[in-house]
Order: C-alpha cells, then sequence, then structure tokens
C-alpha cells in the first residue's frame, strides 16, 4: 500500500502513556489534572502525520488502478479506416446503328465528355472508397462502375443503391468518357461538375451541386445548375443557361442565348444572335450583341457595351451602365429604383426622351429645369436625323446621358 503503516503500534503506546500518567496523578494525591509532556506531543504528532500519509497512499493506489483498467488499449486493427482512389476496369462500347442518343447518369461525381470520330465509345473512371482492408476497397469500387445499357439510346450509369440508415455516403466516382460525336448527348448528375469539350450535337447537361463547362461544341446547348458557375465558350447553336447559385459566363456564341441567373456576378460577351438575359443579384456584365437584348434585372449593376441591335431593360434596384457603343434600333429603359447613366457618340443619331417622377434628368444637350433640386422631369431632344428612338422611365431613379468624341 506504501507509507508508514505501522501507525497503530504508535497509538497503542500513546493511549499506555496516558493511562500511566493517570495512575501517577492519583497514587501521589496530586491535583487532578492531566497534563502531556514533550514525548506524548511528539508522538501524537507522528501519528497525524502518518495516519493523513496512509489515506492519500490509498487513495492514489486506487485511482491509479481504475485508470489503468479504463486505458486499457482496443485491438486498432478493429477499427482501421483506408481511404483510397481506385481506376476503375477501362470500357469500351461500340454506338449500334440505330443508336441516336448518349444518356450518363453519375449521382456521385464528375463526368468528363470530350468528343471523338468513330462509333467507340470510351468509358474510365476513378472510385474514390473507404474502407477496413483492400479487399473491401476493391469490392466498393466495383460496385460504383458505370452499367452499360445498349439500344436507341445508349445508357451509362452508376447505379449505386443508398447506404442504410442514415450513415453519411462518402462514395465518388469519377467519370472521363469519350463520346463518338453526332448524337445527343444528355448528362445528369448529382454532386458533382460537368466537363464537355470538343463535341458535336445538341447537348444538355445538368447538376444539383457542381460547376459546368463547355468548350467548343457544335448544336443547341441547355445546361443547368443548381448550385455552381455555369460557363459556356465557343458554341455553334442556340444556348439556354441557367444557374441558381454561382454566375454564368457566356463567351463567343454563334446563335441566341438565354441566361437566367439568380445569384452570382454574370459575363455575356460576344453573342452573334439575340440575347435574352434575366438576373436577380449580382454583377451583370455584356458586351458585343449582334441580335436584340432584352434584359430583366432586379438588383445589381448592370453594365453594358456594344449593343448592335435593339434594347428593352426591365430594372428593378441597382444601376444602369453604357458605357460605349452607338444606339442601334429602338431603345426602351425601365426603371423603378435604378439610376441610369448612358455615354453616347457625339454623332449619334436617335431621338431621346427621358422621364422621371422623382429623380432628375440630363439629356445630351438639355437638362431638366432645377435639376439641382428639382425632382420628377420630362426632356426630349433629336441628336442628328433621330432615326433611333431611346426612351429612358424611371419611377424613383435619375437619368444621365453623357456624349463623348
Amino acid at each position: 500500500m506504501g507509507g508508514l503503516n505501522f501507525w497503530p503500534v504508535v497509538v497503542a503506546g500513546l493511549g499506555t502513556e496516558l493511562v500511566y500518567s493517570v495512575y501517577k496523578i492519583r497514587r501521589k494525591r496530586l491535583p487532578e489534572r492531566l497534563k502531556l509532556d514533550g514525548r506524548s506531543l511528539g508522538l501524537l504528532f507522528l501519528v497525524t502525520v502518518f495516519s493523513v500519509n496512509f489515506y492519500l497512499t490509498s487513495s492514489n493506489v486506487a485511482e491509479g488502478a481504475q485508470e489503468e483498467a479504463a486505458a486499457a488499449p482496443i485491438p486498432s486493427s478493429l477499427f482501421s479506416v483506408t481511404q483510397k482512389d481506385v481506376p476503375l476496369p477501362k470500357l469500351g462500347a461500340m454506338l449500334q446503328p440505330d443508336s441516336h442518343q448518349v444518356v450518363i447518369q453519375n449521382p456521385l461525381g464528375k463526368v468528363e465528355v470530350v468528343g471523338t470520330e468513330g462509333r467507340l465509345l470510351r468509358i474510365e473512371g476513378i472510385a474514390h472508397v473507404t474502407g477496413q482492408d483492400e479487399a473491401m476497397l476493391q469490392n466498393q469500387a466495383l460496385g460504383l462502375a458505370p452499367i452499360v445499357d445498349f439500344g436507341a439510346t445508349m445508357t451509362v450509369a452508376v447505379r449505386a443503391g443508398k447506404l442504410d440508415g442514415e450513415e453519411k455516403d462518402t462514395r465518388r466516382v469519377d467519370l472521363r468518357i469519350e463520346v463518338p460525336k453526332g448524337v445527343e448527348l444528355s448528362i445528369h448528375a448529382e454532386h458533382g461538375d460537368l466537363k464537355v469539350s470538343n463535341y458535336e450535337g445538341a447537348t444538355t447537361l445538368w447538376t444539383k451541386s457542381g460547376a459546368i463547362s463547355v468548350d467548343k461544341l457544335t448544336g443547341a446547348l441547355t445546361a443547368v445548375s443548381l448550385n455552381g458557375k455555369v460557363s459556356a465558350k465557343g458554341i455553334t447553336g442556340p444556348v439556354t443557361l441557367n444557374a441558381q447559385q454561382g454566375g454564368v459566363a457566356a463567351t463567343d456564341i454563334l446563335g441566341d442565348v438565354v441566361i437566367k441567373s439568380d445569384s452570382g456576378d454574370s459575363q455575356v460577351q460576344n453573342i452573334g444572335g439575340k440575347l435574352d438575359f434575366t438576373g436577380n443579384y449580382g454583377r451583370m456584365s455584356i458586351l458585343s450583341v449582334e441580335g436584340d437584348t432584352t434584359i430583366h434585372a432586379n438588383n445589381g449593376l448592370v453594365s453594358c457595351d456594344d449593343l448592335e441591335a435593339g434594347l428593352a431593360a426591365t430594372l428593378q434596384d441597382g444601376e444602369f451602365r453604357l458605357t460605349g457603343g452607338r444606339v442601334e434600333g429602338a431603345w426602351t429603359i425601365t426603371s423603378t429604383n435604378t439610376k441610369v447613366s448612358l455615354s453616347l457618340p457625339k454623332d449619334s443619331d436617335l431621338k431621346f426622351l427621358g422621364e422621371t417622377n422623382k429623380g432628375v434628368i440630363k439629356g445630351p444637350t438639355k437638362q431638366s429645369p432645377g435639376s439641382g433640386t428639382k425632382t420628377g422631369a420630362l426632356i426630349t431632344e433629336q441628336m442628328g436625323t433621330g432615326h433611333n428612338p431611346l426612351t429612358v422611365r424611371s419611377d424613383n431613379g435619375s437619368i444621365f446621358v453623357d456624349l463623348h468624341e
């Protein structure tokens, strides 16, 4: 147990000393007072120290035994977990003569598609799995390998069943597929980015969470991401892009473009057809559109340059800026609380009408009377032959038109 544990003997000695002292007092008929000499006090001190030492030593030993029992090692091999990237077996499948569409489904990761010549579809993949040993890792990886269904519509699908209970699914599988050009392409994902490049054929892309990127495509394109940026570049054909979170980028499009962006910055550049743009929140930049432009903006900065045809813009809050280019065709800008600023060449050929209920107006050469203090105004004026009408109306915003060389 540790410590000096013969203290009971000392207690017995001290008791004997006390009894003997009482006996001497009574025998000599002394006043009945009990006195303790130095020896007695010393023994009392030693008994106290030894008793405390014994108690503390016993308590520490007991606690140490409990800690050793609680810290008993658990065999780690039963709970070791390994994460590994396992390449899947490469697959090849010939498109049948009547195949006109390829559908790819992957709920657990990324999909990359590259256009290729011929009729052979090639599939590569990497599975990201977790297991306790190599055999378990390989079995999980093989369970994520895509399955090919043949027919008029060829389907490549990852069909991994849901895990039991509420266990979080950490499995992932990323696919890279070479798809023969000329057939319709459809890709559906749940949690992963989608990428398509150098392809020919109508293409539809959808992902719940992930970015979409398309580069060099001939054919119609529809791309939707519920949470991620949508980008398209070098497209020949009509384009529809929809990004609920993440923003949009569209560049070098030879065709009409429809864009919907709920939240996030958007950049649109070099559109060879019409543009129909709807944006709720974020910065919106539109540069060089050959066809008519339609804009619906809820809140944010809308910046435009080089719009080569008609313009119809409906704005709620924020600011609208035209930083360059000429008025070509009929332009109508309607605003609720938006400040409208237009920078136009001095030799423009337009007929301007500006109207505001609570703001001020500075036209090409005129400004509303008392525009520094008075709110609400109407101005009309003509530049050149007045061939192109420019109408700007705002409920609570101001209108500014500046001229440059």
